[in-house]
């Protein structure tokens, strides 16, 4: 137990320490007086302590620290209440699983108007679209070849006044079988819609969909996406420039893994590298409503496959201590490990978000645990270098 008697006017690494396990618990208290969410409240504490630390030289923690530590907690609590920001431990699977839903009512939604219209013969023809008012051609043909692959049809649309452009207008490209169904979607949104979408420029999209009950699943598909618009590093330096995700469907179970690319993320500076892979695996129990996944944070130009490397050389533990450690060596490994301590591999998720790291909270995850170890993401530096085209003419 430390004193603010105790206190030199010069903070070092054993008295920081000390002061760290006298006043967390009770400023996590006082922090939850604000906010309901204990991982917030932690963050915050985490904060006011890594700020402290940084400023050590230039503050006399001989003098009321017990104050500047609650009144910056306190102040710290109404900023996140004003600006009602939370950084999420889950906001990133979030996105994944956001992707793998849209993906789904994609296919849905094109299955549902090849059966509605009866799309089951060659045809041609144009129409203006409603989403841009611009004229549209749509074709269809029978028994096309592509990805090695001998298709029943092929849909086909384009934008009339961009056929003379390299990808000849085309905005969107199905092909499919009836018996089982499968299929194959490559959508260029900026084609599709000139007016909404041509802020995506050259931005692609690819779902692979399969209800052939390969590799054990009922259903499965791969969605993946390039040439995403990346904002200016300075402006949003964690813009995603590709992603690939494949999803698995038995029963009530969902099995998940994939990588996303950030060109420009980097952890608290740049001293271990720019450029950063998102890589996962993940189970779901879509009754239960509960989640389990492991998380990699390779740098993106790894030329790996190997899923111990991925996610076990590159956890988000591992990455983030190195970083830390890169941007201010002299950080008391308490203070360190208190911050990363909900990065321990694998996380764990319900209905409202993260529940814990490390350990299962109950045997309800028990099955989706098994799963994982069976998964593993993609090679980095080809998510990094991935193409989408459409099928030449």
């Amino acid at each position: 137990m430390v004193t603010e008697r105790d206190i030199p006017a010069n903070l070092d690494k054993q008295v920081f320490e000390k002061l760290f396990k006298t006043f967390f618990p009770s400023l996590i208290l006082f922090a939850r007086k604000y906010l309901p969410d204990l991982d917030t409240a932690k963050e915050i504490v985490h904060n006011v302590f890594l700020n402290l630390w940084e400023k050590r030289e230039t503050i006399d923690a001989s003098k009321l620290l017990k104050s500047y530590l609650f009144t910056s907690v306190h102040n710290r609590c109404l900023n996140y209440i004003r600006d009602q920001k939370k950084f999420s431990r889950d906001e990133h699977l979030t996105t994944f699983i956001r992707v793998g839903e849209i993906g789904a009512e994609i296919v849905e939604h094109v299955i549902w108007a090849i059966s509605t219209y009866k799309i089951n013969k060659p045809m041609i023809l144009t129409y203006e679209s409603e989403d841009d008012g611009e004229v549209k051609t749509l074709e269809v043909i029978e028994n096309p070849e592509f990805d090695g692959v001998t298709w029943e049809f092929q849909l086909t649309i384009t934008d009339v006044e961009s056929e003379g452009n390299d990808d000849g207008g085309s905005g969107l490209q199905i092909f499919w079988n009836r018996k089982p169904v499968k299929g194959i979607a490559l959508i260029k949104p900026a084609n599709l819609d000139r007016v909404h979408d041509n802020y995506q420029g050259n931005a692609m999209f690819r779902i692979d969909y399969s209800e052939g009950g390969e590799y054990e699943y009922d259903a499965h598909m791969t969605v993946s996406a390039a040439n995403l618009p990346v904002p200016p590093a300075f402006a949003d330096p964690y813009g995603m420039k590709t992603l690939k995700m494949f999803a698995g469907k038995k029963g009530d179970i969902i099995d998940v893994f994939g990588n996303s690319d950030y060109p420009n993320a980097y952890f608290f500076s740049n001293e271990i590298g720019v450029g950063f892979n998102w890589a996962f695996v993940a189970a779901g129990d879509k009754t239960k409503d509960i989640g389990v996944a492991e998380v990699g944070l390779p740098r993106n130009d790894l030329d790996q496959p190997s899923r111990s490397v991925l996610l076990e050389d590159y956890s988000v533990k591992n990455v983030l201590t190195e970083a830390i450690l890169a941007w201010n060596p002299s950080l008391p490994p308490t203070l360190v490990n208190a911050y990363l301590a909900n990065t321990e591999a694998p996380g764990y998720f319900d209905t409202f978000g993260f529940v814990s790291a490390g350990e299962r909270p109950d045997e309800d995850y028990a099955e989706l645990d098994v799963r994982l170890p069976d998964m593993s993401p993609y090679n980095p530096k080809a998510i990094r270098d991935l193409t989408i085209s459409f099928k030449a003419d």
